[in-house]
């Protein structure tokens, strides 16, 4: 099996993470009812009749009060995660405090970059209807990369996939059995296996296709599928016999052409539907028509729906993104931004050039330990096998301590699910480490960026990083 070995001074790498590093600051903002969003002012408490029954006259419509109170409320927070792969600026991450009583509202983003899915907290602020604008957010518990997340990521995943459609939706593009062949026998399962040494893998069944009674188009705007707490899909679920507390994952297949990319929860929550309560991660992918579309290659069986699918799957086991590290004047130097795509080697990033999840991810994940990793703190020679490979350490970790952000280094040989390394321009990373800086603070969930070790300043970061990895002639 063939081997790279790291040649490193230490004492020289830190000079590359010094003046710019990003320090997260929690702010705990004091709201007055003039500075409330729009969304808040706008709120209306649901009514007993729904939204079918009738249109209101402008008085009513006058006497609709709006009571905001201030108040401290404590529950579970829920994280989903929104992807426009064409237009990355457009994702984004919305919030939900579950009070546990069957009651979950809406929160004001940006408060809590610094808080993990499931963790327990109390907020103070500003609530009307079903949203509540936070003044103080303080968390009871810390509870992230507990053992007990992660292994959730291991082992049989039991998927319930539910196919929407629409009274406008075009006529359905796979059958029930081809679907279930899809998801279950396909190229996305094929690569979960083999980046997770075989340890993860998903099973289950597919509900026949459910067409809703209204158009996927509202006023003009999509409009997806709602679940849990009285969603339109509700019914649907609590009829079909199934048993979801059987499940571990639930994935909805929306078709329809205003829709495109997905969302998915970050890791496991809890769902509300009719008098029970389950435990499972939900992931939309409107991606279904192109599971003959090649994601990259026409000659690698990997499509654009596998890409969408596995790339969801990575938020349901509870990942964000790898992200790209972008530096005006050299590998650390000059003003950096983030990259929210930007890993071309992964798929939590792009997938563009290589597909398998870094090695900070699987050590996440519970596919790699501690053990799989040399830790680095001295001078000297270090021997890695490749990350696709099965045995052998697979990874480096160089922690500098201090306000430095630990370094996970790699070694990717073209096997598999990377196979598109081994040809054109990113054939280069092949001779070298691929290195990601790790973020754990002042983010939703703990993410890696990509570092480029020959940076060239006036070309973007796609085209720059297709060369990216720390070579022993660079």
């Amino acid at each position: 099996m063939k081997k790279i070995s790291i040649i490193l001074v230490i004492l020289a790498l830190p000079l590359l993470v010094s003046a710019h590093e990003l320090r997260a600051v929690k702010v705990e903002p004091k709201i007055s009812l003039e500075s409330l969003p729009a969304s808040v002012v706008e709120a209306r408490p649901p009514s007993g009749g729904g939204s079918s029954g009738g249109d209101q006259t402008e008085n009513e419509e006058a006497e609709d009060e709006v009571e905001i109170v201030f108040e401290t409320l404590r529950g579970k927070l829920e994280i989903f995660h929104f992807d426009d792969f064409a237009e990355s600026e457009n994702s984004f991450y919305s919030y939900k405090l579950d009070l546990g009583n069957g009651q979950k509202l809406d929160l004001a983003p940006d408060f809590f970059t610094s808080y993990r899915e499931n963790e327990e907290v109390t907020i103070t602020g500003f609530r009307a209807g079903g949203v509540l604008v936070p003044t103080a957010v303080s968390a009871d518990t810390y509870t992230a990369l507990e053992p007990s997340e992660m292994l959730e990521a291991l082992g049989e995943q039991k998927t319930l996939v539910v196919l929407v459609r629409f009274l406008d939706s075009l006529p359905e593009p796979l059958t029930r059995e081809e679907v279930e062949q899809l998801v279950f026998a396909g190229s996305a399962n094929a690569f979960f296996r083999e980046q997770s040494y075989d340890q993860t893998h998903f099973s289950g069944q597919v509900l026949p296709w459910h067409t809703l009674p209204r158009e996927g188009r509202v006023s003009g705007a999509c409009l997806t599928p709602s679940l849990g707490l009285g969603g339109e899909l509700d019914d649907y679920l609590l009829s079909s016999g199934i048993n979801l507390h059987q499940y571990d994952r639930l994935l909805i297949f929306t078709d329809h052409p205003c829709v495109a990319g997905g969302n998915s929860s970050v890791g496991k929550y809890d769902l509300y539907l009719g008098d029970e309560v389950y435990r499972l991660s939900t992931s939309n992918i409107f991606e279904l028509r192109n599971f003959n579309q090649a994601h990259r290659d026409e000659a690698f069986d990997f499509s654009r729906f596998d890409f969408v699918l596995s790339h969801e799957a990575g938020h349901a086991l509870g990942l964000g993104h790898a992200r790209g590290w972008d530096c005006a004047n050299g590998v650390l130097s000059g003003g950096c931004g983030s990259v929210e795509y930007g890993n071309s080697f992964d798929a939590m990033g792009n997938g563009y050039y290589a597909l398998h999840f870094n090695v900070f991810e699987k050590l996440l994940l519970g596919w790699l330990n501690e053990e799989d990793l040399v830790t680095i703190t001295t001078p000297g020679t270090y021997h890695l096998s490749p990350l696709e490979s099965t045995q052998g350490t697979r990874g480096a970790k160089i922690d500098f301590g201090g306000n430095w952000k630990p370094l996970f280094l790699e070694y990717r040989s073209g096997a598999g699910f990377d196979f598109l390394l081994n040809n054109g321009e990113p054939t280069s990373n092949l001779q070298g480490l691929l290195a990601n800086q790790v973020v754990t603070t002042g983010v939703v969930v703990p993410v890696s960026r990509l570092l480029d070790f020959t940076p060239q300043p006036s070309v973007s970061w796609y085209l720059d990083s297709i060369q990216s990895s720390l070579n022993l002639e660079a």
